[in-house]
Order: structure tokens, then C-alpha cells, then sequence
């Protein structure tokens, strides 16, 4: 049997034959770590999605590595190439439902100002709802398994915040807007919450009742703090979107004079009049 190249060949083909021959084992070389890293990737992200829907119905205490690894179909040697331990395995849940939350809800730059919100706030209360347990562990309960499901919670809502702001036009917020919107950030927190715990609640009536607590606070923050006006005048007085109860009610006649179109309510000191209310100054 022949291992090699036979004696008569010419060194010229020699050459070229050695050459094909290390092309081709560099080629087998390089081939399959990249093959590798996508499967580690495509299994940690469905590893992590089993969690969501694990840890949702099964509390953490009452469950064992094994017990997890089991109900995944997969070896715990395999869980553990991923996360060192179950108390890892269940914070990169928690972080990838995060992840999975500030992607459903980036503004749409194609929207207006209140579109956008409306479809955040949509995008937010159905993952809220779907999560269930996940979501409530994320809000709070969680912080007893591990303190950097706080620190998660933390980075989320900083996210959130950009995204306000981002809606108002402005980069960064005085400190009474921001505290305005952090609390607002709660509200929005247990309204959901609440959801979890009671379902039959609708989803339309949720959405509306954040939107008001937000122009509200908005609104109480122009009274406050007259000088960020220039900030958040175009989100407290912008007109309802097509549709809205508010809208409908302008249309139906309700509200009083001096009210803003967006609120509802009067219109706070330091705001540009409506012509509504300009013409009630010229009549007086």
C-alpha cells in the first residue's frame, strides 16, 4: 500500500498535492468551533426560556438541580457547563426576561410621543401577564434567592428610564422629573402585579390608567417645577391619540374650560395657554 506520494510524481505535483492536502485539514480544523459556538449559544438561549416557564410554576426552594435538570430533558453535567450552580441558573432567567421585556418595548421612532407609549405600556402588561410568577419574583420576591436580582430589576428600570426620556426629546432629566418618573415606574410595576393576581381585570382599562397617572405626575411636576416647562409642556398638552378616551371625551364635549387636552385636568401654572383658555381670559 502506498502512504504517500508515489516516487515518479514530479516535485512540482508533490508540492501541489501537500499543499490541497493542509488546505484541507485547516479547512476540517476551522470548520467545526464555529459550529460549536452557535449550538452552545442555541442551547444556553433555550435553557433560559425553559426557566422562565420552570421557575413560573415550580418555587425555587422546593426544587433541586436534579430535579431541574430532569424536567429540561438534559444531564446536570450539561446544566452545569453552562451555570455553575442552580442559584446562577435561575438569576440568567431572570436577566434574559428582562433582556426579553426592554426589546418588546423600544420605542417606535415611527410612532408620535403618545403611540408610543400606548404600545410600550401594551408590550409590557402582556409579558407581565405571561411571565406571572417570573415577573413577580423579578419585582421583588427574587431578591431573597440572590441580591443581584435586585441590581437586574436596577439596570431594567434605568433602561425604562432612557426610553421616557427619549420620548420627552431630552437626554437627562432634573431631579424632580426623574423622581416623577421612577415613581411612575412602580405604578406601572404594581399595576401589573395587581393583573397577576387578578386576571379578570382588563388589559385596555390598565393602559389607560397608567397613561393618566403619567400626565398627571407630568403635570404635577410643571406645577412644581416650572422651569423644566420647556421639557415636558409637549407631552402634558399634546392632544389625545385617535381613539383614546380622552379623545372621545373632547369630542363628546366633556371636561371644562382651562383644561388641557392630554390630562383632563386644569392646566398647570407656568403651561401656554390653550386657545380655550385664552379666549376665556378675553371674555372676562
Amino acid at each position: 500500500m502506498v502512504y504517500g506520494p508515489p516516487e515518479s510524481m514530479s516535485d512540482k505535483t508533490k508540492d501541489k498535492l501537500a499543499r490541497q492536502a493542509k488546505a484541507r485539514r485547516a479547512s476540517r480544523a476551522g470548520g467545526p468551533p464555529r459550529r460549536v459556538r452557535l449550538d452552545l449559544d442555541v442551547r444556553r438561549s433555550q435553557l433560559l426560556e425553559f426557566g422562565k416557564r420552570f421557575f413560573a410554576n415550580h418555587a425555587y426552594d422546593d426544587v433541586s438541580i436534579d430535579e431541574v435538570a430532569a424536567a429540561a430533558g438534559v444531564s446536570k453535567g450539561l446544566l452545569f457547563h453552562y451555570f455553575s450552580n442552580k442559584r446562577e441558573f435561575y438569576v440568567e432567567t431572570i436577566r434574559a426576561m428582562s433582556l426579553e421585556r426592554r426589546r418588546a418595548t423600544e420605542p417606535d421612532p415611527t410612532l408620535s410621543p403618545g403611540a408610543r407609549l400606548r404600545a410600550a405600556l401594551d408590550a409590557h402588561l402582556i409579558h407581565a401577564k405571561k411571565d406571572g410568577a417570573m415577573y413577580v419574583a423579578f419585582c421583588g420576591s427574587g431578591a431573597a434567592i440572590s441580591p443581584e436580582v435586585p441590581r437586574i430589576l436596577e439596570e431594567h428600570r434605568e433602561a425604562v428610564m432612557h426610553y421616557l426620556l427619549e420620548n420627552l426629546g431630552i437626554s437627562k432629566a432634573p431631579p424632580l422629573l426623574r423622581a416623577a418618573l421612577r415613581a411612575w415606574m412602580f405604578m406601572v410595576e404594581g399595576v401589573c402585579l395587581e393583573w397577576i393576581a387578578n386576571p379578570s381585570l382588563k388589559q385596555e382599562d390598565l393602559r389607560e390608567l397608567l397613561i393618566s397617572g403619567y400626565r398627571s405626575l407630568l403635570q404635577r411636576t410643571l406645577e412644581l417645577e416650572p422651569k423644566s416647562a420647556h421639557l415636558i409642556n409637549a407631552m402634558v398638552q399634546a392632544r389625545p391619540e385617535q381613539g383614546s378616551p380622552d379623545r372621545a371625551r373632547s369630542r363628546d364635549g366633556g371636561g371644562s374650560r382651562g383644561e388641557t387636552p392630554a390630562t383632563g385636568g386644569a392646566a398647570p401654572r407656568g403651561a401656554k395657554a390653550t386657545r380655550g383658555t385664552s379666549r376665556a381670559r378675553g371674555e372676562s
